[in-house]
C-alpha cells in the first residue's frame, strides 16, 4: 500500500513540475514577444513581481 500511495504522490508532484514549467515557459515568451526582456530576468528573483505578471498575462 505504501508504494501506491508513494506512485501516486510522485505522479502529481510531476504533474505540478510540469505544469508549472508550462506556466514559467508560457510567461518568457509572453515577455518576450511584447519586448519586455528585461522584465524576464526580474521575475526570476522577485516573486511578487511573478505573480503579478502572471496574472497580466492571464496565466495564474
Amino acid at each position: 500500500m505504501c508504494k501506491a500511495l508513494d506512485d501516486i504522490y510522485n505522479d502529481g508532484v510531476k504533474k505540478g513540475t510540469e505544469e508549472n514549467e508550462s506556466i514559467n515557459d508560457a510567461l518568457i515568451v509572453a515577455l518576450a514577444n511584447a519586448g519586455r526582456v528585461q522584465e524576464i530576468v526580474r521575475c526570476t528573483s522577485d516573486k511578487e513581481y511573478k505573480k503579478k505578471l502572471l496574472s497580466e498575462f492571464n496565466l495564474n
